[in-house]
């Protein structure tokens, strides 16, 4: 019974049968033979475009002119003058320690130097007096040379009828000799008097130096800003015991702004030969914060140091940043935790396609082409035809060759064979499972419109190396 039921049933069930829409793949061809079915799958144009070789790394902000201020001279704060944020000039006084004292000692070396500027007036005239002393000396011991020459004349000549007495000629001469020692004494008050002036000069030069130690001593009780910048910190109060060994403030200057990074001494040929390639040997820099979204901020590497860290096998690097528009350096502040990428190198004219078109096997890497659009007549004869809209294409596999890459692209070029060129169809999605020389249902997409798959395996390339994959791993899919 129940197996005529089943009988009975099965006619019905097959009536009830969906039937294949005309012209679909499972339409029966003439003759009753199954029709071969047409793989549907995305492509995407090759382009061309530059593609650069880029080295990133996270770094942190810091000023090119950042000290902490310390006192010079112990002392209490009296009076604050700046906070934290104020801007300052170069030469502005920041904070004042008390300086009773230091004033006291200033007025002091004033005082002595003014008594040693009369010290020296008093030698001065003492040199001008004694000078006087010295040509009246002079004088008078001509003077008696002339009246002791002439009275001796006159004792030998003895027929003269007014002789000179021996008496009278001994007394002149006594004078000579008296006028000649007062000559010499006063010429040694002169001189004595001159290094007296002498003397005097330098003690105003001492208490000039003095009254110049105590104006320094003087201006320690002032804390001023050694350059123009900003005042990242603030570490006194009023009423404070300042010392030597406390830093009082923090200044940096954010307009002048560096990075400085380490990396591994096999990338040192990539940026020597980038510096010596580049115009005037300027290697580019670009920077983004977490703190600034949306802003990318521009600069060059600077300094790039030529020994190696025995400790680390790393080379320091420093690059200096600027705004994009050079508008707004002060957005950027020392300290802030940046995202660094150097280009090293640039391929200008690059043939690029998305790494989700990309298949690997292996070490080989390759994709696949779709040619032109074949006739109509040239179709297999258990082919449909296309419906509107669509067309068949033949694809073929092409070896290729990775170059630089960013996060979605990468640069290629074909192994052997023709080369690519901007503008062909590879197929992007649906190439799991095909040969070359395969027919598929091509369907061109926009990749900025296409979301991206999910690529668990798939690693970028930042610094321009070929991206490691699993061995037939399908970038395709």
């Amino acid at each position: 019974m129940g197996l005529a039921l089943l009988l009975l049933a099965a006619p019905a069930l097959g009536g009830c049968s969906r039937p294949a829409a005309p012209g679909s793949p499972a339409t029966s061809a003439a003759g009753g033979a199954r029709a071969r079915e047409i793989p549907k799958v995305r492509v995407v144009r090759l382009e061309r475009r530059e593609m650069r070789r880029i080295l990133d790394t996270m770094t942190k902000l810091e000023s090119e002119l950042e000290v902490a201020l310390y006192p010079r001279t112990a002392g209490t704060v009296v009076e604050l003058r700046v906070e934290e944020g104020d801007v300052v000039g170069a030469g502005d006084v920041l904070a004042r320690l008390d300086d009773r004292d230091q004033v006291l000692a200033e007025r002091d070396a004033e005082v002595a130097r003014e008594e040693a500027g009369n010290a020296a007036e008093l030698a001065r005239l003492a040199v001008d007096e004694a000078k006087a002393r010295m040509e009246s000396a002079e004088l008078a011991s001509r003077q008696t040379e002339r009246d002791y020459e002439r009275n001796l004349q006159l004792f030998e000549g003895r027929e003269t009828t007014s002789p000179v007495s021996k008496s009278a000629l001994e007394a002149s001469e006594l004078a000579r000799d008296r006028a000649g020692h007062d000559l010499r004494l006063a010429t040694l008050a002169w001189q004595k008097s001159q290094l007296d002036l002498k003397a005097a000069a330098t003690a105003v030069e001492r208490a000039a130096v003095a009254l110049d130690r105590a104006r320094v001593a003087l201006s320690y009780c002032q804390i001023t800003a050694p350059f123009a910048g900003v005042i990242a910190e603030r570490r006194i109060r009023i009423g404070d015991s300042a010392g030597t060994g406390q830093a009082a403030f923090v200044l940096t200057d954010p307009a002048n702004l560096r990075t400085v990074f380490h990396r591994p001494q096999e990338e040192l040929a990539l940026f020597r030969g980038a510096a010596g390639d580049g115009p005037a040997g300027v290697l580019e820099v670009t920077a983004t914060a977490e703190a600034l979204p949306g802003e990318v901020f521009t600069g060059e590497v600077e300094r790039i140091s030529p020994t190696i860290d025995p400790d680390s096998g790393q080379f320091r690097v420093t690059a200096r940043l600027r705004a994009a528009d050079g508008s707004e350096r002060s957005r950027l502040l020392p300290g802030m935790l940046v995202r660094i990428e150097i280009v090293t190198d640039r391929h200008p004219d690059a043939v690029v396609l998305p790494k989700r078109a990309l298949r690997r096997e292996g070490e080989r890497r390759f994709v696949y082409v779709v040619e032109p659009p074949a006739a109509d007549a040239d179709a297999p004869a258990d082919v449909p035809p296309p419906p509107p809209g669509e067309s068949f294409r033949t694809i073929h596999r092409v070896d290729i060759a990775e170059g630089y890459s960013d996060e979605e692209s990468v640069e290629i070029a074909a192994v052997e064979g023709l080369p690519l060129r901007e503008g062909q169809l590879v197929v992007l999605v649906g190439s799991r499972d095909l040969d070359d020389g395969d027919l598929v249902d091509v369907d061109l997409v926009d990749v900025e419109d296409e979301a991206p798959a999910a690529e668990g395996n798939e690693e970028v390339a930042r610094s321009g190396e070929p991206a490691a994959s699993p061995a037939g791993t399908d970038g395709g899919e």
